[in-house]
C-alpha cells in the first residue's frame, strides 16, 4: 500500500473513532446527514454514494449502524438496511465506495419457477446464465441495473412463501399484495446480514445533548403485575413509550381503558411517562363476572399515537 493510500485509510478510520458528540454536533453540515429513523449517521464518500442512487431509501433503506473499521476485511464498511457500503481506498476517488455482494453471500438455492423459453420482457445475461424478466426487469433498470444490483445469479425462484430472483447486491421480491408499481420491494439483506456477523449493540443510535433527535413512531408496551387476580382486588400496570430507534419518550400522555368481562363500559386512567417513558398505575378493581379484563393502551405525543392492548383474568 503507497504513502498515500496509508493516509487515506488512516483518516478515514480517525474520522469513525471520533467520540459521538463531536460527530452529532457536526452532523448537519454538507458532507454528513443525521438521519432521524434509525438514529445514525452517513458522512463523506458514503454520503455521496448513497445520494448518488435516485431513491436513496428505496435501493439502501437508512443506515442502521456508524462506519466503522471490518477487522475480517480491514475496511471501513457501513450497514444500511438494504445494503452495505465498503471503502477501497486503492480506487480512483468516486469510486472507492462498493456496494457488498450481498446477494452472493446470502443466497442459497430454492425451488426454481419455470419461465417460457423466448420472451420479450426478458432480458438475458450471458455473464452468469440468468435472465430478468416482467416487472423484476423493469425494476432493476429502473433504479440502477447492474451497477446498482450487480448481475442476476438466479432465476425466479420460491423462497419464504415468495417469488424472488437474487441479483449479486441485492434479492428481489414480488408482492402482489401491495398497490400497482409498487409490488417489486428490496429484501433487507443489509438487516440480515448484519445479525449474522455484527455485535447487535452497533444498531445503537448515536445520540447527544447537541442534537435532539426527531420522534416519528411511538413504539407502545403495556403489562400487568398480577395475570390472575379476584373479582374485587387491586391491579398495577405499567406502560413504555419509546420511540422509532427504542428510546424513551417522557411526558408522553397515556390513556388506559381497562374493561371487566363481558361489559362495553370500564376504568378511564391518564397520566405522563417519566424519564424512562414509564408510566405506572396501582388502582383497585371490582368485577361483576369472571372472565378476561381488556385493557387498551393509547400514547400521544406532539401529533404522534400508538396504541397497544394487554388483558388479565379474573379468576374467583
Amino acid at each position: 500500500m503507497s504513502l498515500k493510500q496509508r493516509a487515506i485509510l488512516f483518516m478515514a478510520l480517525m474520522l469513525i473513532a471520533l467520540p459521538a458528540a463531536t460527530r452529532l454536533t457536526a452532523a448537519q453540515s454538507l458532507d454528513e446527514e443525521y438521519f432521524t429513523e434509525t438514529g445514525h449517521i452517513v458522512r463523506g464518500e458514503f454520503l455521496e454514494k448513497y445520494r448518488s442512487a435516485d431513491d436513496p431509501v428505496l435501493v439502501y433503506g437508512f443506515p442502521i449502524t456508524e462506519a466503522f473499521h471490518d477487522q475480517l476485511s480491514n475496511r471501513i464498511i457501513q450497514y444500511f438496511q438494504r445494503a452495505r457500503f465498503e471503502f477501497h481506498p486503492n480506487e480512483p476517488e468516486g469510486q472507492r465506495v462498493k456496494i457488498s455482494p450481498l446477494g452472493k453471500y446470502l443466497y442459497e438455492p430454492g425451488d426454481e419457477l419455470p419461465i417460457p423459453g423466448s420472451n420479450p420482457a426478458c432480458r438475458e445475461f450471458p455473464e452468469t446464465g440468468h435472465r430478468v424478466c416482467y416487472a423484476f426487469l423493469e425494476f432493476y433498470e429502473k433504479n440502477g441495473g447492474q451497477e446498482q444490483f450487480g448481475l442476476p445469479i438466479s432465476s425466479f425462484e420460491s423462497h419464504e412463501g415468495r417469488i424472488v430472483q437474487y441479483f449479486e447486491n441485492a434479492r428481489f421480491e414480488w408482492r402482489p399484495d401491495f398497490p400497482p408499481g409498487q409490488r417489486v420491494v428490496l429484501t433487507d439483506l443489509g438487516t440480515r446480514y448484519f445479525y449474522i456477523r455484527e455485535d447487535p449493540r452497533r444498531r445503537d443510535p448515536v445520540v447527544s445533548d447537541n442534537l435532539v433527535p426527531t420522534i416519528t413512531e411511538l413504539k407502545v408496551q403495556a403489562f400487568t403485575d398480577r395475570a390472575v387476580l379476584g373479582m374485587q382486588d387491586e391491579q398495577t400496570i405499567s406502560v413504555i413509550v419509546r420511540d422509532q430507534n427504542q428510546r424513551p419518550v417522557p411526558d408522553a400522555q397515556v390513556s388506559i381503558v381497562v374493561r371487566p368481562p363481558r361489559s362495553a363500559e370500564g376504568q378511564y386512567i391518564t397520566g405522563l411517562t417519566d424519564q424512562n417513558g414509564v408510566v405506572r398505575y396501582t388502582f383497585p378493581y371490582k368485577a361483576g363476572d369472571v372472565g378476561l379484563a381488556e385493557i387498551a393502551v393509547t400514547a400521544r405525543y406532539q401529533d404522534l399515537q400508538g396504541e397497544t392492548q394487554t388483558s388479565f383474568l379474573i379468576w374467583w
